[in-house]
């Protein structure tokens, strides 16, 4: 499999996620194994290159590529911020191979293997807990 992952915060409804798609948002990352707490939203990610989402290699059918992604493993910081509470929270995940999402430094996914088109993860009620008026962190570990 080819390198892929693409990655959308969070949607208000599902009838968003097509527009979704289409959206240009900027991610911190590194692909070296970042020291310490690097999911927990206080962690200084000043050091890390900036880049557009998804990240992964061109041609990979169905995906977004807005940064070029080949090594083995990557982590990705973005930081959204919530005017108020969402109706219909989720997350919209392309992935090869596992990946490891976190909402302000707490779990929230773990997925295993790969997906060949963007999937929507609704948000349970305990990842919904996660997120907060204001500003939040979505981190994401994702190894080839």
């Amino acid at each position: 499999m080819r390198n892929r992952f693409g990655f959308v915060a969070a949607v208000a409804a599902f009838s968003s996620i097509v527009a979704a798609q289409e959206v240009a948002d900027q991610w911190r990352y590194t692909l070296e194994q970042p020291q310490g707490a690097w999911q927990a939203p206080a962690f200084d990610d000043a050091g890390w290159k900036s880049g557009a989402g998804g990240f992964g290699t061109a041609g990979t059918p169905n995906a977004r590529v807005g940064t070029e992604w080949r090594t083995k493993t990557i982590w990705l910081r973005k930081r959204f911020t919530l005017a108020g509470a969402l109706l219909k929270p989720a997350l919209l995940v392309y992935h090869d191979e596992d990946a490891e999402l976190f909402i302000n430094g707490q779990p929230a996914l773990s997925l295993k293997g790969y997906v060949t088109e963007y999937k929507v993860f609704p948000l349970k009620e305990e990842q919904r807990a996660l997120l907060k008026t204001g500003e939040n962190v979505l981190a994401v570990h994702c190894r080839q």
